[in-house]
């Protein structure tokens, strides 16, 4: 199985279904499982504290930016079909 990592909080927010898209610059060819591992570091953990739409989701997944797993695979997905990003918008879906 293929992996990719992502910085917290936005692995957590893969795994708990809160982020369905991840934008990269580069292209792959490859489709179906791909293991979601969190980066090891904390480098945007700070950045991100006080979004409400980020604490919510991660409250209504029991989980806090003080309880976030580092350094290890948080799920499984399926990359389905990559689509070209010609920006930001429409990129972020948040859960219910």
């Amino acid at each position: 199985m293929k992996a990719i990592t992502l910085w917290q909080p936005w692995a957590t927010l893969v795994a708990i279904g809160a982020k369905r898209f991840e934008t990269r610059s580069w292209s792959t060819h490859y489709r179906g499982p791909l293991a979601i591992h969190a980066a090891k570091t904390s480098r945007d953990i700070k950045r991100y504290r006080g979004r409400p739409k980020i604490e919510e989701a991660l409250a209504r997944a029991g989980c806090s930016f003080d309880t976030l797993p580092r350094g290890v695979v948080v799920c499984a997905a399926r990359l389905v079909e990559p689509v070209p990003a010609t920006g930001r918008q429409g990129f972020w879906e948040w859960g219910a």
